[in-house]
């Protein structure tokens, strides 16, 4: 009796958690899109676009919704952009315990600044989505922002910033590499001796900034209704009472022309002990017959070039490359990470080893040969697909403006290439009279660059004279 007394006494003072706002309480399945078979632009006018496609294949009930609220006012200059990863992380600092909440639910969400402007995410079940993304709305404009919480992102930006710089090589070439592709991009060199400069009242001004006149970009895919799409775009503009952006005045994601014949390099300083060349080679602009020459090269040349560097040079712990996707341009990217070899060496060696590859190529036999375009014909079809590879699908039909025929493209092209095609367009990428490069070189030493590399002293002027694609 005692025992029971006790227990039930402790039970008085048992605390239940609150009821999850974001479980979903039914599955009920969107078939209201007589456009759903195929990815299209639902919204395009004034307000933005919006790429869309109702699920009606897989039939549950969970939605992918990436959207950009594009403004030129986070990338305006290097004070506008430190402003911009301010808002970004205090916003996502303002909103831990309703993602968390959302999380256990079974939804998910991002939030991230670019450079175009304000990237969102969310995935997950569709039923709640409508409220997370309220929620998410009715804290973009950052209520009760406080001195404590703006000192407590800068102790955390200027801390991330000295960790790149005194960790890895890898990780510093690989971020100058970005400012380097991307025209707009500005270096954190060139702001982060204003980060104890900004200021609350900074951020309040900022925030109007970011939202005076704005225009939307999203990709959705899943179980949703197209009206309930119109109903989200209709949320954001009246919440902030933005202007629409003139066509003109929306941010562009341009990558920077190297030209043909051309190689530029960067050197930088680090704090690591290890050595880094990081490098990208453009192949020229986007199509859908240069995709699908460089998707099969790549079958064989992500292999030969770690083996080659990795296995038999023994040159450095990691050896990688990777197929570089940009709306107007494709290319390839390179990374050798040593801890005894300096860049200049690593340089000369992937140099060496990439010259050799057409040549490789042309002897590769025809058994083989045709056995990857089999297999890549496969990936390229995804016959058992995943909501990613739906939502994939909902991109590049945006990429490819409204063509939604592109993976049957890729795949007819890739079942017509001969592998002297594959071999010429891969010698002319990396022959250094045709080529069009970029490396980084990261090393604790002064790198030395290789004599037919042109130095990038300024990045600012380097852009100012490049074109872009």
């Amino acid at each position: 009796e005692k025992l029971t007394a006790n227990i039930e006494d402790k039970g008085q003072h048992f605390k239940y958690p609150e009821v999850n706002r974001f479980i979903t309480d039914g599955t009920v399945i969107y078939d209201d899109d007589k456009q759903n078979t195929l990815p299209y632009i639902l919204i395009n006018d004034q307000r933005g676009e919006a790429w869309f496609q109702q699920d009606s294949v897989l039939k549950l009930p969970m939605l992918y919704f990436n959207l950009l609220i594009l403004s030129p006012a986070v990338n305006r200059d290097p004070f506008s952009k430190l402003l911009s990863i301010f808002y970004a992380r205090i916003v996502s600092e303002m909103l831990e315990e309703t993602l968390d909440e959302a999380g256990e639910a079974g939804l998910s969400f991002g939030l991230d600044r670019d450079d175009r402007g304000i990237s969102l995410f969310f995935s997950g079940y569709s039923q709640k989505m409508p409220l997370l993304f309220k929620e998410v709305m009715s804290i973009l404009q950052m209520p009760g922002l406080e001195s404590k919480m703006l000192g407590s992102v800068k102790d955390g930006l200027r801390n991330d910033y000295l960790a790149m710089e005194s960790g890895s090589a890898f990780s510093i070439a690989q971020y100058f590499k970005y400012q380097l592709i991307h025209k707009h991009s500005i270096p954190y060199t060139e702001y982060i001796g204003l980060i104890d400069k900004v200021t609350v009242e900074d951020m309040n001004i900022f925030v109007k900034k970011i939202y005076e006149a704005i225009s939307l970009e999203s990709h959705i895919y899943g179980n949703i209704s197209p009206k309930n799409v119109e109903e989200l775009y209709d949320i954001v503009l009246n919440k902030f009472s933005a202007k629409r952006l003139n066509s003109d005045d929306i941010p562009r994601d341009a990558v920077m022309d190297y030209g043909k014949g051309s190689a530029y390099a960067y050197p930088v300083h680090t704090n690591s002990l290890d050595h880094c060349w990081s490098s990208f080679y453009q192949f020229g602009e986007r199509t859908i017959r240069l995709s699908a020459i460089i998707q099969l090269g790549h079958t064989f040349l992500s292999p030969f070039f770690f083996d080659n560097i990795r296995g038999k040079k023994q040159l450095g712990y990691l050896a990688e490359t990777r197929i570089e996707f940009f709306e107007k341009v494709l290319g390839l990217s390179f990374v050798i990470l040593s801890d005894d070899n300096p860049p200049d060496k690593l340089a000369k060696e992937a140099e060496r080893t990439l010259e050799e590859f057409s040549f490789y190529l042309q002897c590769v036999p025809s058994e083989l040969f045709e056995n990857n375009k089999r297999a890549l014909v496969e990936r390229v079809n995804k016959n058992n697909r995943t909501l990613e590879d739906w939502m994939n699908d909902v991109f590049l039909t945006a990429i490819f403006k409204g063509d939604t025929q592109y993976a049957q493209k890729l795949s007819k092209e890739i079942k017509s290439l001969t592998v002297e095609e594959v071999a010429e367009t891969f010698k002319t990428a990396f022959n250094p009279a045709t080529r069009a490069r970029l490396s980084v070189y990261a090393s604790a030493g002064n790198a030395v660059l290789l004599r037919r590399e042109s130095l990038i002293k300024d990045i600012k002027k380097f852009k100012t004279a490049t074109a872009v694609f």
